[in-house]
């Protein structure tokens, strides 16, 4: 069977791991030494449907090459090879997230970003592809204390045993702090618009704001405030290195007068998540206070 064969008939919507050189889709042959010598390395196919396909059309858009201090992302754009490459250390911030169709892993640095996105069915692929960065991301630095682990209460116990199944997790990692959905109850408008919006009413997505010592983790599921009627399957799970971090505090929060936003600062971005006027931010206040600032200092 040849090559182009080969690709066709294992071809689905799902990534695969690339072990050997049959394996390596024809547009990225040129990367053959580097891409079989990598720690991990991976394809991502395009977006389509088996039927409108045929031996020798591009099947994998992108490959991902892994290697010990770096990240490459080979990309097919309009016929042209776009190439990416992150130094581990660089990489301020990671976003795994997605719902029951479409996945990403979002990776930022600076200005920049590296995207991958991917079908649920390739979850075990891509959260290996994460473990190892963080892995690598944690190799250049020094972990933090962990904070004592308390066993989750049940409110909580499902988000955070879902993220340990997701992400592969195997190493401790305790929980700072945990934000419950709730149902509001003024409208986030004034004006014309107000006795709709309570008609409409809104709520609160669950949040939980974990570490390992050396990353902020934030499990956010869904938009941070939605209608109620509404049903967002979205989860996220982001990767903050606690070194990338400047501050973190509560502030008024913009709609709502008796709630507050955890702000998180970076260089780059903020990050503003909904939380009740009596959250416990005591935990995660004193964490980065004792341990990220006095570092910093």
């Amino acid at each position: 069977m040849d090559k182009l064969s080969h690709e066709y008939i294992k071809y689905g919507p799902w990534m695969m791991e690339v072990k050997e050189p049959l394996d390596i889709p024809p547009q990225f042959e040129s990367y053959q030494d580097q891409i079989l010598a990598a720690s991990y390395c991976f394809k991502v196919p395009i977006h389509g449907t088996r039927r409108d396909l045929k031996p020798g059309m591009l099947l994998y858009d992108q490959l991902v090459i892994l290697e010990q201090s770096t990240l490459t992302l080979l990309s097919m754009d309009k016929g042209e090879l776009r190439i990416q490459k992150v130094d581990y250390s660089d990489i301020d911030y990671i976003a795994h997230s997605g719902d029951l169709l479409l996945c990403h892993i979002q990776l930022f640095y600076g200005q920049s970003q590296i995207t991958i996105n991917y079908s649920l069915v390739s979850i075990d692929i891509a959260a290996k592809a994460v473990h190892i960065i963080r892995e690598a991301m944690k190799s250049t630095g020094k972990p933090f204390s962990l904070p004592e682990q308390l066993p989750p209460k049940q409110s909580k116990k499902q988000i955070y045993e879902y993220f340990l199944q997701r992400e592969a997790i195997k190493e401790p990692v305790s929980i700072l702090g945990f934000q419950a959905s709730r149902t509001l109850d003024d409208a986030p408008i004034k004006g014309f618009h107000q006795f709709l919006a309570r008609i409409l009413k809104y709520k609160m997505q669950d949040v939980l704001f974990m570490t390992d010592a050396y990353d902020l983790i934030i499990s956010n599921w869904g938009t941070d405030i939605i209608r109620e009627k509404d049903t967002d399957y979205h989860v996220e799970h982001l990767f903050i290195a606690w070194p990338k971090i400047s501050a973190i505090s509560l502030q008024p929060h913009p709609h709502y007068p008796y709630l507050k936003s955890l702000q998180i600062e970076t260089t780059f971005k903020t990050f503003s998540f909904s939380v009740e006027e009596d959250f416990s931010a005591v935990p995660l206040l004193e964490y980065f206070e004792t341990e990220i600032a006095a570092a910093h200092a």
